[in-house]
């Protein structure tokens, strides 16, 4: 419930959460947020990551989206990092295998840093990188040159820039 609907960990430690648990499940034992944050977030990771890395070793080559987007209500910016490959068994798989927040100014140099970082941190050469899709902006196309990573630009992007000027 907490991932499906993006609420923060102390969604569990409310008053209608804690009723509507006793009233289907009365035996349930309660965990607080704490229990999300040091067992979910940390071990639960750890474990995940292993396999998720078990699961890229199957993939010769493998492409990549990855967009930043800005909410500009609460002044956050976020950058994702997306894989998609295809097994010598034919199975495809996509993994989201980052999304952070991005509070540094938004420069090709420190776009190009962060992909190193987050192909690095799963064991991923950039000769396994078969494609980046990525936008239209400048910092994203000087980054993908400045990581030496086979880019191209994304046409839903593109089709969206277009409908959206046409519309006003």
């Amino acid at each position: 419930m907490i991932a499906l609907q993006n609420l923060p960990f102390n969604f569990v430690e409310g008053l209608g959460f804690r009723r509507l648990i006793q009233e289907i499940a009365p035996r349930y034992n309660f965990r607080g947020r704490n229990f999300f944050t040091e067992f979910v977030c940390k071990e639960l990771y750890g474990k995940i990551a292993i396999k998720v890395k078990e699961f890229i070793k199957k993939f010769d080559h493998m492409s990549f989206t990855s967009d930043i987007w800005s909410d500009p209500s609460s002044n956050a910016s976020l950058l994702s990092l997306t894989c998609h490959g295809i097994a010598s068994d034919f199975e495809r798989l996509s993994i989201i295998l980052k999304c952070e927040t991005f509070d540094d100014r938004h420069t090709s140099d420190i776009i190009a840093e962060k992909f190193d970082t987050m192909l690095s941190k799963w064991n991923i050469s950039n000769d396994q990188v078969h494609c980046m899709i990525r936008d239209e902006g400048s910092n994203m196309k000087r980054a993908m040159r400045l990581a030496k990573l086979q880019d191209l630009y994304c046409a839903v992007h593109k089709m969206q820039l277009a409908i959206r000027s046409s519309l006003n």
